[in-house]
């Protein structure tokens, strides 16, 4: 702007009564001037506006003796009111990125702190007995005061840091850019305050004076330009104003003067984009001038939001000469109540209900029962069943609803009926059974997801989806596609002691897929058929550029039809080819198999195969050998001829091929292509053979169905449970080898352990199951579907019945001599406790505030029955979504995920009691929607390597203390553990948990009291005055259980209960605000 004339473009009359403006604000996001007078658009104040403040957040505005933040379009959020306060007449918005609070200062000499979320006054602030008039903040917050001082105070704990001595009479405005201070006041001369006509500059670096501004007609307002670091405007009442260097005197001066104005100017505002001044006269009169035509408010705004005017409807007038179809019919997606179908239906009454002592006494005589009657029941007297058949149903209640209903009606007798949710029995006896079943797909095999309360995802009902002691896998995460995968390598013994062996060792790789599988697995051993969730595990998945590459990552939006089936098979060669590179960098090369070559890997041990590939040449007759160890087998079919576009005969279609002979053409495939020949010196044709050369322990075979021709070979009983392989130097040989069957020389039997399947349901729905082989019983082998979180016991039979909604994907197949080859004893078994003394952080920073003292080596070896306080915070990483149904019913579609930021341990053993021993912050890679710091503690920059002052760890570090706390047998003691471990990602068993959040319940009551309360009303203790501390909560957490044992010593535990429940009625659960130590006691 400096060296442009400016313009007037704009002069708009606000206000037909005349009342003056009091307060402007140009929008930092939008095309808008916001201005505030006595009586504007929306009553903010009984009084005039002092001061405007526009962020994303809201309107905050000061005015009367209130403090106030309205919504955009006009509705209040809070207001605030300070009993010794007669009027607010400046604010300023929160001082530091970290800070919440707003700063507001009134007459007399009041200065507070507000909670910009919360609407309270946090705190009450050391004034120094003088009125602070003005407020600006840069790199510290500068108070301009009624007796001519400058106070500058530190942004953090906001004490006065400087004063300076500008005018001898009051403030009347000031600003503020980088390190310069320019002010304008008054002095006072034979009694009365008169305006100075110099603009004095300040240098905040040394606190000294510079060279100060003439201005004769005496300045009222100050504004620095926003693309100018020493450009500044400044203006009279009068409606003469210059724009000036202020630290080149010798620089041009533009004047200008507003002609026509008809009262004093009473506000300026200079937009963000520097192109637009505003000011706002005593009669209520905007001028708005600019360097250009269209000058913007901003640089780059966003569309304003206006209200939708409602539309102009003709009126129809109801009467015999009009048809009733030129009315019209409202819009609406789903059929009509109206739409009646055409098929006419019967409407029997139902059978009667013959009650249970009846049956119990029936003799059937050939087809025909016979009972005696007990005369209990009226002549012709019809009985129905007033029992509600609730275990029948597809979906579950919420377990808040169970409760609130087990509370209004007795404990049914028959327990077994509420054990049957599905198919009819709480283990399906065959799967492929229709019966209960949607389109011939059976209830287990359906898709399932997850419905969420006002309560959460704890809200939901899983154990009425599994009744078996084998855990299934949560959905609501990214790529839980791969719950199914995960299933079959868990149940799969070998590569569960080998991911567990993992952990043991010191790998420093953070996104390790294999520590994330032994953790995974760790928590399905420990689930006993408890839901677990594949977060940590899937969250690495995600991370890996090869995973996202490979197109293995699952979208949240959708666009064309994906292909599961094929996206397991990748991810099936993906996840092997990972564990044995992560293998391989920690040295776990140790011979798990007998008769295996040396400086294998673990995984190639178990999955890997030795191929090798000769390409011959057809001319010269050169071969070159390439031998490979691939852990994946990819069916190859047989072509089907398709039929010629001329007259020609159709070809006749070759034999079908058994499952055998398909396998035993995968194994050993000849090609012919045309490829560089390096005798010859050019292209030739050359013939490609590709065969295995050794057993593998494990047969991992991708199905590779592309098409509708390849779907047809899968029919019930064409795959084999089981088959004998023989390799010979010139041939692969697979038959089919029957329980209790000789072998023949030089075969080996492998029978089938494990399938992936892809479902499709109503055309157009897919998702994937797994059939596992959960144990190692020749006899009765247990066969059990895991659909993600839903598990059940299947027959052998329908394992591979596939039809025409079932698509076989992966199929694992291992040697039933597994156990006299596998030795799994070179394992580690222990993990390595220096990690609990020592690690290594991720700060680049040296000067690292720790609050801990780590465990010393005699105390790792004494934690077994330790107690140990638990508190863990957490940042959001995905918003909220969410649907307002047309009754007006909110209905969370997936909640906000929360990802682990800091995470305390705190000692409740001698001699170091109540000291934490582990208080890290989590580093992530992940963009964090929401620091959710009222709530946490956890500020911008606090999870940032570059920048935090506080120890940085990755996930895996902390998490790997923790599992390793869990393994010791450490008792953790906490508020509300259930939910922390929960996104934590870790299963602790039951007898180590210890949560005072259920301990201080009263189920009667149905509230569960807060950390905060209970230490307030039981210990005493202020805590979370400010924000959350986890150190704070978990020691906490730890005297309110030696208070619970205290209690429950005296016997008066229920009393002490009641009481703090009926106090907590009478404050409504909320902790009195304690007295500021800057406010006077009364």
């Amino acid at each position: 702007m400096a060296g442009q004339v400016l313009h007037e473009i704009r002069r708009v009359g606000t206000d037909p009564s005349l009342r003056g403006i009091t307060a402007i604000s140009s929008d930092p996001s939008e095309e808008l001037i916001w201005i505030g007078n006595t009586q504007a658009s929306f009553k903010a104040h009984a009084g005039a506006v002092s001061q405007l403040a526009v962020t994303d957040y809201g309107v905050f505005s000061v005015g009367g003796n209130t403090a106030r933040l309205t919504a955009r379009r006009g509705l209040p959020q809070w207001t605030v009111q300070e009993e010794n306060t007669k009027k607010m007449i400046a604010m300023c918005l929160p001082t530091t990125p970290s800070s919440n609070e707003l700063v507001v200062a009134g007459e007399p000499t009041t200065l507070m702190l507000v909670n910009i979320h919360r609407g309270t006054i946090t705190r009450l602030l050391d004034s120094a007995g003088v009125e602070t008039k003005v407020m600006r903040k840069s790199r510290l917050l500068c108070c301009g005061t009624a007796n001519g001082k400058i106070m500058l105070r530190d942004p953090r704990s906001y004490r006065v840091e400087h004063t300076i001595d500008a005018h001898s009479g009051s403030v009347n405005d000031m600003d503020v850019a980088g390190y310069t201070l320019m002010t304008c006041g008054s002095s006072e001369r034979a009694g009365a305050h008169v305006r100075e006509p110099l603009v004095k500059i300040y240098d905040l670096r040394t606190m000294r004076a510079l060279p100060p501004v003439s201005f004769t007609a005496r300045a009222s307002f100050l504004r620095f330009l926003p693309k100018l670091s020493s450009t500044a405007l400044i203006g009279s009442s009068n409606g003469q104003f210059q724009i000036c260097d202020v630290m080149n005197n010798s620089a041009a001066i533009q004047f200008y003067h507003l002609e026509g104005t008809g009262s004093p100017l009473t506000v300026l505002d200079v937009s963000s984009s520097g192109e637009v001044v505003t000011f706002g006269d005593g009669s209520g009169v905007l001028y708005q001038y600019a360097d250009r035509p269209q000058g913007k408010i901003n640089m780059y705004s966003r569309p304003s939001e206006y209200p939708t005017l409602p539309r102009n409807t003709t009126y129809i007038g109801l009467d015999d000469d009009r048809p009733l179809n030129s009315i019209g019919m409202s819009y609406y997606t789903e059929p009509l109540l109206s739409v009646f179908p055409n098929t006419p239906f019967p409407a029997h009454q139902p059978p009667a209900f013959i009650p249970s002592e009846i049956l119990s006494n029936v003799k059937m005589i050939d087809f025909v029962g016979y009972a005696q009657n007990p005369n209990t029941f009226r002549r012709n007297q019809r009985l129905r069943d007033t029992s509600k058949a609730r275990e029948d149903m597809e979906q579950p209640k919420f377990r808040s609803e169970q409760e609130r209903a087990q509370m209004r009606k007795p404990v049914p007798d028959n327990k077994k009926q509420r054990e049957r949710p599905l198919d009819g029995g709480g283990a399906v006896d065959d799967a492929s059974d229709a019966v209960g079943s949607e389109n011939g797909i059976p209830r287990a095999y359906r898709l399932v997801e997850i419905k969420y309360s006002r309560f959460g995802v704890e809200d939901f009902d899983f154990a009425f989806y599994n009744k078996t002691p084998y855990s299934g896998l949560e959905t609501h995460i990214q790529s839980s596609y791969c719950n199914a995968i995960v299933q079959v390598l868990f149940f799969n013994h070998v590569f569960r002691e080998i991911a567990k062996a993992h952990i043991r060792l010191s790998c420093n790789k953070e996104f390790c897929l294999t520590c994330e599988l032994g953790f995974l697995f760790r928590m399905l051993e420990d689930g006993k058929g408890v839901n677990c969730q594949a977060t940590n595990f899937l969250r690495a998945f995600a991370t890996l550029p090869q995973a996202a590459a490979l197109g293995l990552l699952e979208l949240d939006v959708v666009t064309t039809p994906v292909s599961y089936s094929s996206m397991i098979q990748s991810c099936n060669r993906f996840i092997l080819e990972q564990a044995h590179q992560e293998c391989m960098a920690v040295g776990m090369s140790y011979p798990i198999m007998t008769a295996t070559k040396s400086n294998l890997s673990v995984i190639q041990q178990l999955y890997g195969h030795e191929s090798s590939s000769v390409s011959t040449c057809d001319v010269c007759g050169n071969s070159d050998v390439r031998e490979t160890m691939p852990f994946v087998v990819d069916m190859m079919y047989r072509k089907i001829p398709q039929p010629t576009s001329g007259k020609g005969p159709i070809p006749p279609l070759p034999p079908m091929q058994s499952f055998t002979e398909t396998l035993q053409s995968s194994l050993r495939r000849e090609s012919t292509t045309r490829a560089w020949c390096s005798t010859c010196s050019r292209y030739q044709p050359l013939t490609q053979t590709r065969a295995i050369k050794h057993f593998p322990v494990v047969l991992n075979i991708n199905a590779c169905v592309s098409d509708n021709d390849h779907t047809g070979w899968w029919t019930a009983g064409w795959a084999s449970m089981r088959f004998a392989m023989s390799i010979t130097e010139d041939a692969v040989v697979v038959q089919d080898s029957l329980e209790g069957q000789d072998v023949p020389q030089g075969f080996v039997v492998y029978e089938l352990t494990s399938i992936v399947s892809e479902i499709l349901q109503d055309g157009r729905l897919k998702h994937l199951i797994s059939h596992v082989r959960v144990d190692d019983d020749e006899a009765s082998p247990s066969w059990h579907v895991f659909n993600d979180f839903l598990v059940d016991k299947v027959s052998t039979s329908s394992v591979l019945e596939f039809k025409e909604w079932r698509t076989p994907s992966v199929s694992q197949y291992r040697r039933v001599d597994v156990s006299s080859l596998c030795d799994l004893s070179s394992l580690p078994k222990s993990m390595d406790q220096s990690i609990l003394m020592d690690s290594q952080v991720l700060n680049r920073r040296r000067e690292l505030s720790i609050t801990y003292k780590r465990l010393t080596p005699e105390e790792t070896q004494s934690l077994k029955g330790a107690l140990c306080g638990l508190d863990a915070e957490f940042v959001a990483l995905s918003k909220e979504e969410s649907e307002v149904r047309s009754d007006g019913v909110r209905q969370v579609v997936r909640p906000s995920r929360l990802g682990l930021a800091r995470v305390s341990v705190t000692r409740g053993f001698e001699p170091e009691d109540d000291t934490p021993f582990i208080d890290e912050y989590i580093s992530t890679t992940e963009e964090v929607v929401d620091y959710l710091t009222d709530y946490s503690g956890i500020a911008p920059g606090d999870l940032d390597p570059a920048v935090s002052l506080h120890p940085l760890v990755p996930l895996k570090v902390a998490y790997k203390k923790l599992r390793m706390l869990v393994d010791q047998g450490c008792i953790f003691v906490g508020h509300g553990l259930k939910k922390d471990l929960r996104i934590i990602n870790i299963l602790v068993p039951p007898d180590q948990i210890i949560d005072t959040v259920d301990l201080f319940y009263v189920k009667s009551r149905q509230r569960r009291i807060s950390l905060r309360f209970l230490a307030w009303y039981l210990l005493g203790e202020q805590i979370q005055a400010d924000s959350h501390d986890s150190v704070e909560d978990a020691q906490a957490a730890l005297l309110l259980y030696r208070k619970y044992k205290e209690l429950v010593y005296m016997g008066v535990l229920e009393s002490t209960l009641e009481e703090v429940y009926e106090e907590g009625r009478a404050l409504n659960f909320k902790v009195p605000t304690p007295p500021s130590p800057d406010q006077p006691a009364s």
